[in-house]
């Protein structure tokens, strides 16, 4: 009998551990939708990953967990429900024999918040900007656009020009990585622009850091 009692017991707390609220203060969840588009026209079955991003100590960020995945309609348009947090959002597709990819971060959603997050997958401008101090240099990180030749980074102080400090040939579909090493310590403004057909595009981000690291 008391055999029973003690198994009894021990399953009882089983059961309660297994049952465990894993989000026990009800956190509300938010929303990202958007529309997603070739040269302007909404395209079906684009394949949307949405991943939790860390960006702790102003860094470029890194992929903490592979989260949720959806796909779009008939128009293009999509609907993600997730947790509050930071998001890191990847839209891929192929069109014929051709991979598409985009991908858009830092995304913040809030509690009971939508967030509209619209991508052209031919859009020719880079995008996501990030930059952080580290080791001697300046660590940028981007994501690339369409067709495009070669990327510039530019650098600059807080009220003066933009200087060419890199050009960059990469036609990766990924994100691209670029160090930097600034000539002094201090707040530094990155901008990154397309170079297409030897036209260079119009600077469509910057980033700040403040870079304190030790210069060898």
């Amino acid at each position: 009998m008391a055999r029973n009692i003690i198994l009894l017991i021990l399953f009882s707390l089983l059961i309660s551990g297994c049952s465990e609220d894993k989000n026990p203060v009800g956190q509300a969840g938010g929303f990202i939708t958007g529309r997603v588009t070739i040269d302007g026209v909404g395209i079906a079955g684009v394949t949307i990953t949405a991943s939790v991003f860390s960006t702790t100590g102003g860094g470029t960020g890194k992929v903490e967990s592979s989260a949720l995945l959806s796909s779009t309609t008939a128009d293009g348009d999509y609907s993600l429900e997730v947790l509050p947090g930071i998001y890191k959002i990847e839209f891929s597709v192929y069109q014929g024999l051709e991979y598409l990819h985009k991908a858009r971060y830092p995304i913040n959603v809030s509690s009971g918040q939508e967030t509209t997050l619209n991508v052209d997958l031919k859009d020719s401008r880079p995008s996501s900007l990030l930059a952080r101090d580290g080791d001697g240099n300046v660590n940028l990180s981007f994501e690339p656009g369409y067709s495009i030749d070669s990327y510039r980074i530019y650098r600059a102080v807080s009220g003066s020009e933009f200087e060419l400090v890199s050009e960059l040939y990469d036609s990766s579909s990924y994100t691209i990585y670029v160090f930097d090493t600034p000539p002094s310590v201090g707040l530094y403004i990155y901008r990154v622009a397309a170079i297409i057909e030897s036209v260079e595009t119009e600077p469509s981000n910057e980033a700040d850091v403040n870079f304190t690291a030790n210069i060898a």
